[in-house]
């Protein structure tokens, strides 16, 4: 599984133009975006997007995953990309974009796939 941490929806965009390398490769995108619900069903048809997208309007998911704080009133979430096996963190991906950090992810699933088969 990639999941990817954002405060803004048009990050998943990089991820959902690449969902098929991921599907092929087996792996399902899932992005936790710091939106309101009503909002993100708007914005994910508007901007075309083919990953699930869970909604941490509160920013607890990504605070329990370390890449969300506050400054003040304002919830700030550091796009942030973890490669899940078996539930299990096995790569973390940041301090890029988030073109970069889809193209990494591939990258990173690709190798653990070739390491896989030995």
């Amino acid at each position: 599984m990639v999941l990817v941490f954002t405060g803004s929806l048009r990050d998943l965009a990089p991820f959902s133009r690449l969902q098929g390398e991921y599907s092929r490769l087996g792996a399902r995108v899932v992005g936790v975006a710091s939106v309101d619900p009503r909002r993100a069903r708007a914005a994910v048809r508007r901007l075309g997007l083919r990953v699930t997208v869970a909604c941490d309007p509160d920013g607890r998911i990504a605070g329990a995953y370390g890449v969300a704080w506050r400054l003040g009133p304002l919830l700030r979430v550091r796009t942030t990309t973890f490669i899940l096996d078996d539930g299990v963190v096995v790569e973390v991906l940041g301090g890029e974009g988030a073109g970069r950090q889809a193209l990494r992810a591939l990258d990173t699933l690709r190798a653990r796939l070739e390491a896989s088969r030995g």
